[in-house]
């Protein structure tokens, strides 16, 4: 039972319908369709897994799944699948044994199918990478209001030097991150299911120690309003001062980045906004959508500490267009409370730690706003800017309070006296490293009308924080005296050199500042 093709030679747009699970799929639903400004690369080269520098003029190329070998379906998400399917089964409803054979096809990428992978640039830990892309993933097509993506479905042209495919331990660790966030009520992208080879094994070093070993392939079949990111408005982006990188249209001439950006611009503000502007005035239309876009991204990142929800690698190529939470990598949860908790290991100057989140968002709103150089005078960009400084920080401080007054269950009456609560609650977080989500769960014991009640709950807060042990593990810094004495010689030799590796003085000075606090437990 393999997905069933109808070729569009127009565009070599491809249209995917599989009656028995009632998906149909067209890149017209996507934000790759005529007219979005979204281009498609129409002469593609012929063999379209191999790696390209630049993908010139172009949003999106083609690209061809590499069926994963004697695929079994692994787990899927009725509720994910729904969003595809027209009409969509009942909430009882079993999938029949060819149904669920087309899915696990459908899943692996059986077939091949033919999609397209989308290009875009970005900002990686804080300096422009240039041209990055769908390195992994390949979107099939979209109905409705929802697109269909695979992730570890095989080179594309942005693979570069990795080779395409993702292992079921990270297929999983998404699938489970998307469907939770999602029963948490924050927004995200889906997944409906997952598939793995039962003979194709890739080589991955889970800890980046050295010991890599072999990993069964797999694949997990995304689902989202859009894949389209901040990253995806840098294609244009000129020589970087910093990086020596230019995004991979910024040789087009000047009218045709203004015209194509423009129409990029419009179509998402008309599409997932709801906005339609006049032609002639993009100023006002760019004021609403970036207005909505910023309080979307504020409230997302307020969710996310609100549960000690931590990304990990908030590039502004994982920053959604609509404020949904894209790309689960090296994402956390935090267990024992520590406001510079790093969830990534390679994030060696904390950028993403989890309290610098909100502010790194932000920053991204920012970056975004910088692609627009190419429509707007500098005046306008700069009510831009303050426009994101103003809402960005009224959304987030207004969402995250309300968020964590509901989880202490703080009547709204009394505000002064509720913050000054929430101060104290997280100071005492931070004294103690309790676990994050137990201190909640073990709050929720207290009675109201039972005073009794309130010892058991100090007992189990007692044993969900740190210990003195713990605490000095806690608070050891992550580079040896010698390593550090290194470093310093590094970076006042040859600076450039520790700045590739996210060393300066700031990083410096706060591992300095971590064996102070650390002698202090001792």
């Amino acid at each position: 039972m393999r997905p069933q093709f109808m070729q569009r030679t127009l565009r070599n747009m491809t249209t995917i319908s599989e009656p028995l699970l009632n998906i149909h799929l067209s890149m017209e639903k996507t934000a790759a369709r005529e007219g979005s400004g979204f281009h498609v690369e129409l002469h593609p080269p012929e063999n379209v897994r191999v790696a390209r520098e630049n993908v010139r003029g172009a949003s999106f190329t083609k690209a061809v799944t590499t069926p994963l070998p004697q695929p079994k379906l692994v787990v899927t998400s009725p509720t994910a699948l729904r969003l595809i399917q027209d009409p969509a089964p009942n909430d009882n409803a079993t999938l029949s044994d060819d149904a669920k054979k087309a899915l696990t096809n459908l899943i692996a990428g059986t077939g091949p199918i033919e999609g397209l992978a989308h290009c875009y640039a970005g900002h990686q830990f804080g300096h422009f990478s240039g041209q990055l892309g769908d390195g992994a993933a390949i979107l099939l097509g979209g109905t409705g209001k929802w697109e269909a993506q695979l992730k570890g479905a095989g080179l594309t042209a942005f693979s570069r030097t990795a080779d395409g495919r993702k292992v079921l331990r990270s297929t999983l660790r998404e699938f489970l991150a998307s469907e939770h966030m999602h029963a948490l009520s924050i927004p995200t992208t889906r997944a409906g299911g997952v598939a793995v080879s039962s003979t194709e094994t890739v080589l991955r070093d889970v800890f980046y120690d050295g010991n890599a070993q072999h990993e069964p392939c797999a694949t997990v079949l995304r689902i989202a309003q859009t894949f389209v990111r901040f990253g995806s408005f840098e294609l244009f982006k000129p020589i970087d001062a910093t990086t020596g990188r230019a995004g991979p249209s910024a040789t087009l001439p000047l009218d045709v980045q203004r015209s194509t950006l423009r129409a990029m611009l419009t179509f998402v503000q008309r599409e997932y906004y709801d906005i339609h502007g006049q032609d002639d005035d993009l100023e006002g239309s760019t004021h609403r959508f970036l207005h909505a876009l910023t309080q979307r991204t504020a409230a997302l990142v307020a969710k996310w500490q609100s549960v000690g929800f931590c990304h990990g690698v908030l590039n502004t190529d994982n920053m959604s267009i609509v404020g949904d939470t894209l790309d689960y990598g090296p994402f956390g949860f935090m267990e024992y409370f520590d406001a510079g908790h790093i969830c990534n290991t390679s994030d060696n100057s904390g950028r993403y730690a989890y309290d610098n989140q909100p502010e790194i968002c932000k920053w991204n709103c920012h970056m975004l706003v910088n692609q627009w150089t190419l429509l707007f005078n500098d005046t306008v960009l700069a009510d831009l800017h303050a426009l994101v400084d103003a809402t960005f920080d009224a959304t987030y401080q207004s969402e995250f309070t309300t968020l964590v007054e509901r989880k202490l269950g703080l009547p709204r009456h009394d505000p002064d006296t509720n913050a000054a609560l929430v101060a104290s609650f997280w100071a005492t977080l931070t004294d103690t490293h309790a676990d994050f989500t137990c201190v909640f769960r073990a709050l929720s014991g207290v009675s109201a009308v039972d005073g009794a009640s309130t010892d058991g709950v100090l007992q189990t807060l007692v044993e969900v924080s740190h210990s003195l042990a713990q605490a000095q593990e806690a608070a050891q810094p992550p580079v040896s005296p010698a390593q550090l004495a290194h470093l310093k010689d590094l970076l006042a030799t040859q600076p450039h050199v520790a700045r590739r590796y996210g060393f300066n003085q700031e990083v410096n000075a706060c591992i300095y500042d971590a064996y102070f606090r650390w002698d202090g437990t001792l």
